[in-house]
Order: C-alpha cells, then structure tokens, then sequence
C-alpha cells in the first residue's frame, strides 16, 4: 500500500490552504482519498480544487481503478465537496466513528474513472 499526500497552496502567498491524503493498493487500484481545508479558507472551494487534481493524478499515473471516499455525516462541506467530483453514494455506515465525545455515522462515495468527467 502506498501512502500519498498533497498540500494546496495559494500561489500568490504561498500559504497552505487544504491538504489530500490518499491510500492506494497498487495490486488492485483500490484507492481511498481523505482531505481537509484549513482556518479561514474552508468553504472557498480549495478542496474540490485540490481533490481535482489529485483524483485525474491518481487515475492517469497510478493506475487506481476507484476511488472510495468515507464522509462524516454531518459534514455538510466534504459531503459537497465528494459530489463535485461526480463520487456516487454507496452506503451509510451507522455508528462508524467515534468522536468529539459521540458515535458518528459515515457516508462511503466511490468515485470511478468514467463518472469523472473532469478526468482526460
């Protein structure tokens, strides 16, 4: 399994807005993608900017053949952001994470080459 992250930076300033992290077993292309924007920057479209880039990266040169994406229900912003990138809803995991003091559903989207439009 190969473990690969990226950093988003403003290019004017150089400041690091979001980073993507992704998880690939390179015997079957099974890939999960994780990412997250920082501070002031959420919510000004930098993640699915950045996922983007890296969902065409990892299709074209690692070869991945899907893409499964594991969302916080209740997080409104990566839920959008997963649509953005054409990931289709797969199932709903009850109880799936444990944080901030409670149990947490996870949304799971996977995403394959050919519902990636923005893939070439």
């Amino acid at each position: 399994e190969h473990w690969l992250n990226w950093i988003a930076l403003l290019e004017r300033s150089g400041e690091i807005v979001a980073k993507v992290e992704a998880a690939l077993d390179r015997a079957s292309g099974a890939t999960t993608l994780g990412y997250c924007t920082f501070g002031r920057h959420v919510r000004n479209g930098y993640a699915t900017e950045a996922c983007r880039a890296v969902v065409a990266h990892l299709f074209a040169d690692w070869h991945a053949s899907s893409i499964t994406l594991e969302i916080d229900a209740d997080n409104l912003p990566s839920i959008r952001v997963a649509e953005r990138l054409g990931a289709d809803f797969v199932e709903r995991k009850p109880s799936s994470t444990f944080h901030h003091g409670r149990w947490h559903d996870d949304l799971v989207y996977e995403l394959a080459f050919s519902s990636a439009p923005f893939v070439a």
